[in-house]
């Protein structure tokens, strides 16, 4: 994996996501760890409240850098994202992606501020879909 993006996807995370509809604020935290030279799994667990009843998530992905680009694939290892890398990965590092789903489109860009934090925040328009996704993410200390 790019020295950059091993740096970054590394450890553990606190984060914190706002989505705009229906309005819901998740926290929790997120592991990166390795699974192979060039590839790592994400998992993520965290809550929120719905009306009076406390809710959790969970979350499962993998992270693998080849040499000119960066995939995440789903918990089932179907392709999500794949962004296009460029030899100069210096902070910060704004990737982007967009992609089709039915009708549906899902736009992500995922800024890498410094190897210590990063955020993502999707847009995603359709016919009976119109909302945003935005997440930050703080390494939790001493988890490198």
């Amino acid at each position: 994996m790019n020295l950059v993006l091993d740096r970054v996807f590394t450890g553990d995370y606190f984060y914190q996501r706002f989505i705009s509809s229906p309005q819901l604020s998740i926290q929790g935290t997120a592991r990166f760890e390795q699974i192979s030279s060039n590839q790592k799994i994400y998992t993520e667990q965290g809550c929120y409240r719905l009306g009076e009843k406390e809710q959790t998530c969970y979350q499962k992905q993998f992270f693998t850098a080849e040499a000119s680009r960066l995939l995440i694939h789903k918990n089932d290892h179907r392709l999500l994202h794949e962004f296009a890398l460029d030899d100069t990965l210096e902070f910060p590092l704004q990737l982007t992606h967009r992609h089709q789903c039915g009708n549906d489109t899902y736009s992500l860009t995922m800024t890498i501020h410094s190897a210590d934090s990063f955020s993502t925040a999707y847009v995603i328009q359709g016919p009976s879909k119109d909302y945003n996704i935005d997440t930050a993410f703080r390494r939790i200390e001493n988890s490198f």
